[in-house]
């Protein structure tokens, strides 16, 4: 499979058994936004090739998990993500053109990695600037249920 091929089938399973989103924590005074890629499935050969995948498009991706589930009427699934901001640019920088259920988000979260990376490195101690809330709401809401 070449690079072209490896890119449409990552971003139909993006599209299909993957999240685009922000996770938000709180630390002490203020919150924490993270950004995240990932694709969760039951078969642990689709997350397999999901990694393969992302790896030959040049992304670190994080080591294969077992989610255990506690609901005994849910399945086990398998989960890989990606979570550095650098990184997640440039996987959907890449998966974009391709996306179709998830290109709304993608673009969200494309455009926070981009504000993020783009202080981080003028500013020794960069803290957040506010917009980060408006990013994390928008992604909430796009990523509701149900809609």
């Amino acid at each position: 499979m070449d690079k072209q091929q490896m890119t449409i089938w990552l971003a139909c399973a993006v599209d299909s058994e993957g999240t685009i989103g922000l996770a938000k924590s709180k630390r002490k005074e203020h919150s924490v936004y993270a950004p995240r890629v990932q694709i969760t499935n039951k078969n642990k050969d689709y997350i397999d090739f999901a990694k393969h995948c992302m790896e030959q498009l040049g992304c670190k991706v994080n080591e294969v998990k077992l989610k255990i589930e506690k609901n005994d009427n849910w399945s086990n699934v398998w989960n890989i993500s990606v979570n550095r901001q650098s990184e997640i640019y440039l996987l959907l920088d890449q998966l974009y053109p391709q996306l179709i259920i998830k290109r709304k988000q993608a673009k969200v979260v494309s455009e926070y990695c981009q504000m993020r990376l783009k202080y981080q490195f003028k500013r020794k101690n960069y803290t957040y600037s506010g917009n980060e809330e408006q990013y994390y709401l928008e992604l909430k809401a796009l990523n509701m249920r149900g809609l």
